[in-house]
């Protein structure tokens, strides 16, 4: 049986969400981000993502997609999070070298760190290309 152009798109989303996944670890492993619990959430979450990913890819079934859409809620939502954490640190530097500087002063330059603000956002690009590979698949469709 062949697969519809739709189904190949979703199947290439999930693939690529996985590799983004797989990415992220082998970059924060790379990078040493491993001090303290909090350092071990992205590593851990993508870890966890990815054979999700791989099930929505080889067996999408009505209870994976679901399971996929939640997982990829907390993926974002860890996202968003390590956006925080990473501006908040590198705010937290700028004023600390600088104490007499305002945050109007000291804003760009925590976007440009030593901690990527933006980084973490990987994590959030992984959930939202699953999220849409699960957009109105057929395994949730109810039947006619």
């Amino acid at each position: 049986m062949s697969l519809s152009v739709e189904a190949h798109l979703r199947r290439f989303q999930f693939a690529l969400a996985a590799a983004v996944c797989l990415g992220v670890v082998a970059e924060l492993v790379l990078i040493g981000h491993t001090e303290g619990l909090v350092q071990w959430i992205p590593i851990a979450l993508s870890l966890a993502a990815t054979p999700l990913f791989a099930l929505g890819y080889w067996r999408p079934t009505r209870a994976v997609i679901r399971v996929i859409r939640f997982g990829v809620v907390i993926l974002i939502a860890a996202g968003v999070f390590g956006l925080y954490e990473h501006y908040e640190h590198n705010l937290a530097f700028e004023l600390e070298i600088r104490p007499n500087a305002t945050l109007s002063d000291v804003w760009m330059e925590a976007l440009k760190g030593a901690s990527p603000a933006l980084a973490p956002g990987a994590l959030a690009l992984a959930g939202l290309l699953a999220l849409a590979a699960t957009y109105k698949h057929p395994a949730t469709q109810t039947p006619a």
